[in-house]
């Protein structure tokens, strides 16, 4: 959404911010959550308030476009022999190309007709991708280190335990 929030004035950057803020503090249901998000939405909507319109057509566009690449995935499955594993991944992938206009779009396309420098791109892509599971783990274990330090089944209540915040011992360089 926050191609859109740039061009919105400040009235619609605070009711969205709102309806976000609201439906994120409605439940711990991320399910009922987003049922609370749709419901003010579509309010939004119906009161002809042109961010809704965006929000809601850009939700729209992002789940069918889900759906359609999720099918093709599904139904364009080949076995690869990976690490003396056999495992099925899909033939399809999503390469970034550029149009006509200069503009860049992503085509979910079968790898058997991708450029050398279209996969070394999307191998790339993928290697940045283990960087940031790496670093997520690293938080998890920082937390997880936190929690036997300050003898506590919960990071925030260990972190009262040893008089800091959870923020201030995942910056430390060393836990």
């Amino acid at each position: 959404m926050s191609r859109y929030k740039n061009r919105w004035g400040s009235e619609e950057r605070a009711e969205y911010d709102a309806l976000v803020k609201e439906s994120w503090a409605s439940h711990k249901s991320t399910f009922k959550r987003v049922e609370h998000f749709k419901r003010g939405l579509l309010d939004a909507v119906q009161a002809r308030r042109l961010w809704a319109t965006e929000v809601s057509e850009d939700a729209h566009n992002r789940g069918l476009s889900n759906i359609l690449k999720g099918e093709q995935k599904r139904q364009r499955a080949t076995v690869v022999m990976a690490d003396g594993r056999q495992v099925e991944k899909p033939q399809v992938i999503g390469i970034r190309r550029l149009s006509a206009d200069g503009s860049t779009y992503t085509e979910q396309t079968l790898f058997d007709f991708v450029s050398v420098d279209e996969l070394e791109q999307k191998r790339r892509e993928y290697l940045s991708n283990i960087t940031a599971y790496s670093d997520n783990v690293a938080v998890l274990d920082k937390l997880l280190a936190l929690c036997e330090a300050g003898r506590s089944d919960v990071p925030a209540t260990a972190a009262a335990n040893l008089r800091t915040t959870v923020e201030a011992w995942l910056g430390r360089k060393s836990a």
